[in-house]
């Protein structure tokens, strides 16, 4: 099953990447800043793509684009840095694009990017919802966002990315309700989102990557390995340095070649050290990651290893601590562990 950290990612790229989908999009200033701007997004160029968005919102301060992407970007850079999220900014920036959709809903409220703004707005403002912990208004929130995507289709039944979100939501939903699908309202409709999301990672205009993401979670999910480690691997090929497609594919190897996977964790830990102003959670929790897979495979010293380049850390902020809750505890458990079964070979 996906993981929060997973689920965090998809949800980050589903509401933050969305647009990028243009089919039409008559403006061909702002589509050029917004595919610029996502593939420094991609790419983990984060200072630049706030630039970029930064010239898209003032050179565009009448459409919500430019705000929107920034959230995107510093929410996207706090949970790849395991930073703390920059809540009072991010929220000043959604209130903000709320502000400018309603003011263009009211001109035309039949326009279908407005409409699709004001989904990319409510799904931005859901995600953060439930970062602060506010699973109700996040909900609310979530189901604005939908309704708006369902506006789309029904004014143009092709418009693709409107059905990235939808396949998404739809194959989730699905998949964390399985044992009520006997109960009306609670149908299974994983292949409908799945389909959806084929659907668009075939039809994207620009880039695929979000359709491609989301697709390689669900067939994680699906058991469906080898068609979900096919896709992450095409799209790093083009993005050699993502290390969200790297953690995904890592991920799927984990259930057909360990050592594999063990192999991708390394690379993505060597570029998490290299970072100036490291605050070693991401690192610690790929150490765990690579000392479990080590443990499954006997490997006990490798284990050991990983575990003990953890413990030894010094001096970690009070915020890293408080995020990494008890897994300190699991990391020394699983190294005492790997001790004992390493002593007896």
């Amino acid at each position: 099953m996906i993981g929060r950290s997973a689920l965090y990612k998809l949800l980050i790229l589903l509401f933050s990447c969305n647009f990028i989908y243009a089919q039409n999009y008559s403006d061909k200033f702002a589509d050029s800043l917004l595919l610029q701007g996502i593939e420094k997004l991609i790419s983990q160029e984060y200072n630049e793509s706030i630039r970029i968005f930064n010239d898209l919102d003032k050179l565009r301060p009448e459409i919500p684009l430019g705000k929107i992407y920034l959230a995107g970007v510093e929410i996207s850079r706090a949970f790849d840095l395991g930073l703390q999220y920059p809540y009072d900014h991010v929220d000043s920036l959604l209130t903000e694009s709320s502000r400018i959709v309603k003011q263009l809903l009211k001109k035309d409220d039949g326009n279908i990017w407005f409409i699709y703004f004001a989904g990319l707005t409510q799904g931005f403002k859901a995600y953060f919802s439930a970062l602060n912990g506010e699973y109700l208004d996040a909900f609310m929130d979530g189901y604005k966002a939908l309704k708006y995507f369902d506006d789309c289709l029904i004014l143009n039944e092709d418009f693709v990315e409107a059905k990235v979100a939808i396949g998404t939501y739809l194959y989730w939903r699905s998949a964390k309700t399985d044992g009520l699908n006997w109960l009306p309202f609670f149908s299974d409709e994983k292949s409908t989102g799945i389909n959806l999301l084929e659907e668009a990672s075939s039809k994207a205009r620009y880039n695929k990557y979000m359709a491609a993401y989301s697709l390689i979670w669900i067939y994680i999910n699906e058991e469906r390995y080898d068609e979900a480690i096919k896709i992450g691997e095409k799209y790093l090929i083009k993005y050699p340095q993502s290390r969200l497609f790297k953690l995904s594919v890592a991920k799927a190897y984990k259930f057909t070649d360990k050592l594999k996977s063990i192999s991708i964790y390394k690379e993505v830990l060597k570029s998490y050290k290299s970072l100036p102003n490291n605050n070693y959670f991401q690192e610690i929790m790929l150490n765990y990651r690579i000392a479990q897979l080590y443990f499954d495979i006997k490997e006990y010293k490798k284990t050991a290893v990983h575990c003990e380049s953890i413990l030894s850390l010094k001096n970690l902020s009070p915020f890293v601590l408080n995020k990494l809750g008890d897994r300190l505890k699991k990391i020394e458990e699983l190294r005492n562990e790997a001790l004992h079964f390493g002593s007896n070979n």
